[in-house]
């Protein structure tokens, strides 16, 4: 084996055109891969006894190198070898042999051994035996054999230069006792990758130094003087020399790098990615929360690595995120560093339910890369809990008229979970649900098949659904008949409950769904009728989709509302409207009680309004404020003004009638105006308070005491005759003599008040100076009747009247037909023989009087006896008691207009006989009820004014109006007959598994692999 070939690179590379790298450069790869690192030798074989004469000297070199064979085997394949026989721990020694390995500066005058910083030495072992004339022994993975105080190099180490890489492949031996029966050999890992670190170290550390040196001590230097000389091309290369001094070799290769002056960082191990707040470890993350990149930096250099942002970088997904961060790292040391990243640094970029790579370089002072990862790390980043969202679905028929419709759903939440998946036609009112588990960051699937028939034929959405996302689609249907429009499928309504305040806008909303197979444009309109309302919007939706339409309405522009009402609309496009119309309540803000219809009850003084609640708040207890003004004179202090509550809840929109009755006994007679106010509205109306009296046919009936004033209007009582006298013939007017008295009757008693006279003193009132019209004040009869005078309950108030058919000259008034009055009859009337007498109180002549109110105010056209005479609605004309427009009696409550008949009589039954003919207006003749014609107003008297508000309102309160509500909208389309039925299937998913950190620079013999920032291609050293 002396002749093996020695481990000579060939030199390939020109020294001029080798590259500078700024962290490694030219480095001297010391690859030093401690091939079976230290061999352990185990007790339990007997020594080298049998081979130690001279002539078995060939046969023990030939047993050396079956255990040089072995242990390279342990070396390269890390397996436990049993060595032959004879071998054991004895025969090593384990400081047998020291190496040494230095960088140092300033060419060969420079000693490489003055800064123990820069070098690093260790024993490499030795095993060996005694043989004739010497020893044969194995070290630093040769073979050496003495023989007569000469070496002799058996077997070579791995050792060698090309004029640009040292090869250092060294092997250690050291013995240890297993105790097992045989000698065995195993790699020890640490103790074989501990010298390779070292060395690595130094020559990183000390990277501003060209020059490396190699010392070995050992027994044997004279093989490993002539085999360096060799192996490192003394004679071939500039700048090698190796020289000998006793035990010692050493070597010295010159500028076999680029120096540098910055220090190298390096990736001693990537630590993995946290969150903060902490989410579970295991590289796990949770969206939103700052994600910590954490990683050891061994700083080889003797000053302080660091960047301007940040020695260490984080790239994620290839460069979508790239962050610089952390603490700078001081000479020689290593420390763990972290580099933050922000959630805005990824939340645009980095979608949460994936699986990302990073990587991390190492940053040196210009933002150069020193080193980065051999392999990336991986993180997973999820929102919290779990997160089913639906990505994506798929239709496919299946050839036999059904579709399949697959959804694809993501756990994208940072745990495992199960949900229920749902599948929803909408517009059909068909679903199914399907539970389906995921892993954190697993994607499952679910499944249906639906027959094509069952669906009409149109475009048909629905959506996938999950409690946390849903997706929407469509299938095109084959069954039925599709309309194509756009239909109001569903009233979304008016916002806080479909109540509207006026001091503002307001929205109706609606869902539209077109079902034309294309996209179309149309009108979509909200109507509400009652406010005269009409607004429409175009819409473009392509087919099947659902859009909701917003209609802005601004009550003080749109249309004309009225607060307190509830309005009905409808929105409708080219299809139906809504399939029942929706409702809305529009109010004033707040409460708001309106006042209308306010009115009084004549009869007993009440006066009545309608309250109601216009506002959109229910109300308690309205108060409510009455002013009562005194119009015929001054309001006494008693009247003035009062507050009641009305002790009733008005809901919104609610109203009520209310009722506040007066004391009449305490009020003046004579004209009101009485205003009611609340807080928000005032009425104001009028009212009489009046004598209480009532008419019969031939009286008027009177329940407390009273004023009358009594008017004679007219007397028309004659006759017409025609004549001779001795200058010729003469018509003769001939007054008939009548009288009158006011009369009453209370309890059976009959009282007299006042009897009429002439002007001559007499009671013949039908005289030629004031004959057919009168009502002077001379002709006016003021009367009382007080409390004292009714008897019971009521008194009667009438007229009384006689007639005397006097046929003797001397009792008429003559004309002449010169016009001039012979005489007239003044006097009183004999009453022993009227010719008519009418009297109520005593039942006599009933038929001859008839009595007009304010309710019972039409007059017949009644004739008049003779041309002399005129009407009886001429007279009441010229007093202004007549209306020639609607031909009744403009009169007022408790004015009165008697009637009389006096020159006619009849026997026919019934008090109405005489009317009755009197409306017979064909030519002149009696009856004609223009005889005597009365005016009388009645009047309140002896009043004792006081409070008249003693009594409490009386309210009767109506329902409120019917609660508005939303419509209802339209099915968007459908088939006969039974609708789709699903069937549903959930395919399990799971998630990312077990994720790693990334590899950091350094490779597991300890070597330091091209990763770190070595040129291979170009001038670099391998150490192994």
């Amino acid at each position: 084996m002396a002749d093996k070939e020695r481990c000579r690179w060939g030199d390939t590379r020109d020294r001029d055109t080798r590259a500078a790298s700024p962290l490694v450069g030219i480095i001297l790869l010391f690859a030093l891969v401690m091939i079976g690192a230290m061999l352990v030798f185990v007790a339990g074989s007997a020594m080298f006894d049998a081979i130690q004469s001279e002539a078995d000297r060939e046969q023990t070199q030939q047993f050396m190198l079956e255990t040089d064979h072995r242990l390279s085997t342990v070396a390269e394949t890390k397996t436990e070898q049993v060595l032959p026989e004879g071998v054991g721990p004895s025969d090593v020694n384990g400081n047998g042999g020291q190496i040494e390995v230095a960088w140092y500066a300033n060419g060969s005058s420079s000693d490489p051994w003055s800064d123990a910083s820069c070098s690093v030495n260790d024993s490499l072992g030795t095993l060996e035996y005694e043989q004739a004339g010497g020893t044969i022994a194995h070290q630093g993975g040769g073979v050496w054999e003495t023989t007569n105080g000469q070496t002799r190099i058996v077997s070579e180490p791995d050792i060698g230069y090309d004029n640009d890489t040292l090869q250092l492949q060294i092997l250690q031996l050291d013995n240890d006792d297993f105790g097992g029966s045989e000698a065995v050999a195993r790699a020890d890992h640490s103790k074989a990758t501990d010298l390779t670190r070292r060395i690595n170290n130094v020559s990183t550390r000390c990277n501003d130094r060209a020059n490396v040196a190699i010392r070995i001590e050992s027994e044997y230097h004279d093989g490993w003087h002539r085999f360096l000389e060799d192996s490192l091309g003394e004679d071939e290369y500039e700048g090698v020399t190796v020289t000998q001094t006793g035990d010692t070799v050493e070597a010295r290769i010159e500028e076999i790098r680029e120096p540098i002056d910055s220090p190298t960082l390096l990736i001693e191990e990537d630590e993995g990615v946290t969150d903060k707040p902490a989410t579970r470890g295991d590289h796990v993350v949770t969206d939103g929360n700052k994600l910590r990149f954490n990683a050891k930096l061994n700083n080889t250099g003797n000053t302080t690595a660091d960047a301007s942002d940040g020695p260490m970088r984080v790239v994620i997904d290839g460069g979508a995120v790239v962050v610089d961060d952390g603490k700078g790292v001081p000479g020689g040391q290593t420390k763990l560093i972290t580099t933050k990243v922000k959630p805005k640094q990824y939340e645009d970029v980095l979608t949460p339910g994936r699986t990302y790579e990073y990587t991390i370089h190492t940053l040196n002072g210009s933002g150069g890369i020193d080193d980065t990862l051999d392999e990336p790390g991986e993180f997973y980043l999820g929102k919290s809990g779990a997160n089913f969202n639906v990505t994506n679905i798929e239709t496919t028929p299946t050839g036999d008229s059904n579709v399949t419709i697959n959804a694809n759903v993501r756990n994208s939440g940072i745990e495992n979970g199960t949900q229920n998946v749902m599948l929803d036609f909408p517009s059909l009112g068909v679903s199914d649900t399907e539970q389906l588990s995921l892993e954190y960051g697993a994607t499952g699937s679910v499944s249906w098949t639906i027959n094509e028939s069952s669906l009409p034929s149109r475009s048909n959405v629905f959506n996938v659904e999950t409690s946390d996302t849903d997706l929407s689609e469509t299938i095109v249907g084959t069954g039925g008949s599709g309309k194509e429009a756009f239909i109001v499928v569903e009233d979304k309504g008016v916002r806080n409950g479909q109540i509207v305040s006026s001091d503002g806008p307001f929205t109706v909303e609606g869902t539209v769904q077109s079902t034309y197979a294309a996209e179309e444009t149309r009108d979509v309109t909200l109507t509400i009728p009652d406010a005269d309302v009409k607004l429409p919007k175009k819409k473009t939706l392509e087919s099947s989709e659902e859009e909701t339409v917003t209609f802005g309405v601004d009550p003080s522009v749109d249309g004309d509302f009225e607060p307190g009402t509830v309005y009905e609309y409808n929105i409708k496009a080219d299809g139906d409207g809504l399939r029942t119309n929706g409702s809305f309540y529009f109010g004033e803000p707040g409460t708001h009680f309106e006042l209308s219809n306010g009115s009084v009850d004549d009869d007993n003084v009440t006066i009545r309004f309608d309250i109601e609640n216009t506002g959109i708040d229910p109300g308690n207890d309205p108060a409510v404020t009455l002013d009562l003004e005194y119009l015929d004179g001054e309001t006494p202090d008693e009247y003035g003004r009062k507050t009641r509550t009305i002790s009733e809840e008005f809901k919104i929109g609610q109203s009520g009638t209310i009722e506040w009755p007066l004391n009449e006994s305490r009020l003046l007679g004579g004209e009101y105006r009485a205003t009611v106010t609340t807080n928000d509205d005032s009425l104001t109306t009028t009212f009489n308070v009046s004598a209480k009296s009532n008419s019969g046919k031939t009286g008027i009936g009177v329940g407390e005491p009273v004023a009358a004033n009594v008017t004679v209007l007219g007397t028309q009582v004659s006759t017409e005759q025609s004549g001779y006298s001795w200058t010729g013939p003469v018509n003769d007017h001939h007054l008939i003599p009548v009288d009158l008295s006011v009369v009453t009757e209370s309890g059976g008693e009959r009282t007299v008040h006042h009897r009429f006279k002439n002007k001559m003193g007499g009671d013949n009132i039908n005289t030629y100076d004031s004959w057919q019209k009168k009502g002077g004040d001379e002709w006016t009869k003021p009367i009382s009747i007080e409390k004292d005078d009714i008897k019971g309950n009521e008194v009667t108030l009438t007229l009384s009247s006689t007639s005397e058919q006097c046929l003797s000259s001397w009792c008429h008034n003559k004309e002449t037909e010169s016009g001039g009055y012979t005489h007239h009859y003044s006097d009183d009337i004999d009453n022993s023989d009227p010719w008519v007498d009418v009297d109520a109180t005593a039942d006599r002549s009933l038929q001859n009087v008839r009595v007009r109110t304010h309710k019972n105010d039409t007059v017949p056209e009644l004739r008049a006896y003779h041309d002399l005479q005129v009407s009886a609605d001429e007279i009441l004309a010229e007093k202004g008691l007549w209306d020639n427009e609607t031909q009744t009696l403009d009169l007022g409550k408790n004015e009165y207009i008697f009637l009389f008949e006096m020159t006619s009589q009849t026997d026919s039954s019934g008090t109405d006989s005489l009317w009755d003919d009197a409306q017979n207006t064909d030519g002149y003749g009696d009856p004609n009820f223009n005889d005597l014609i009365v005016y009388v107003d009645i009047e309140r008297a002896g009043v004792a004014v006081g409070n008249p508000y003693e009594l409490t309102l009386i309210p009767e309160i109506s329902d409120p109006p019917e609660e508005a509500t939303s419509g209802e909208g339209n099915e968007a389309g459908g088939i006969e007959g039974s609708g789709p039925t699903l069937e549903g299937n959930a395919n399990d998913g799971v998630g990312p598994g077990k994720l790693e950190s990334g590899t950091a620079g350094l490779d597991n013999d300890g070597s330091l692999s091209s990763d770190t920032g070595v040129n291979v291609d170009t001038n670099s050293i391998v150490i192994g």
